[in-house]
């Protein structure tokens, strides 16, 4: 056991200089994009945390399945931790989506369907939360196994319909939201 202890204490250690060097890396040694400059940099962090959240909800779903064919509590614990982890995930891409919204799009917010899927990804592992922190019963798995195909659809939501598609403005373009209709001038 002081063996494991010790090997996760150097776990914690190199995983902090690597995130240290990598937030380093991100803000001193990655190049200013042409079109959205420094704006462009918060996606070193936003599509991770998406593929971090989306990932931890993908190991809730097999945890709940082999929880509900085993009984073992182990794997409801997995699923429950896994969700809180996708949940911390999913709020910072959607809050760091939003900031590099508001100078690409001149909105903080676009009814995007793939915003609009994930984000509905998230309320309902928040639903997952609610109904499997209190109970011993399996109405958590099952809610998980419910919810999970919300996960892949936010990610292709964009190949089954029109979407913004993250299209920046530039500054030569005008400040209307890629969703809405331009007025027309008489």
């Amino acid at each position: 056991m002081e063996n494991s202890s010790r090997y996760l204490k150097l776990l914690n250690l190199v995983t902090a200089l690597l995130l240290l060097a990598a937030t380093a890396m991100v803000f001193l040694y990655a190049p200013r994009e042409t079109t959205m400059g420094e704006v462009q940099r918060i996606f070193y962090f936003h599509v991770p945390s998406a593929w971090v959240g989306m990932l931890a909800f993908a190991v809730t779903f097999v945890a709940g399945i082999i929880y509900l064919r085993t009984g073992d509590r182990k794997w409801d614990r997995l699923g429950l931790s896994s969700v809180e982890i996708g949940l911390v995930f999913t709020v910072m891409a959607t809050a760091s989506g939003s900031i590099w919204a508001r100078p690409a799009w001149n909105t903080w917010w676009t009814w995007d369907p793939r915003l609009v899927t994930y984000t509905i990804m998230g309320l309902l592992y928040v639903a997952y939360l609610m109904l499997a922190s209190p109970s011993k019963t399996p109405i958590g798995s099952c809610a998980s196994r419910q919810s999970t195909p919300s996960s892949p659809s936010s990610v292709y939501r964009s190949r089954f319909s029109r979407s913004a598609g993250g299209a920046p403005s530039t500054p030569s373009s005008s400040a209307t939201p890629p969703n809405r209709p331009k007025a027309s001038s008489p």
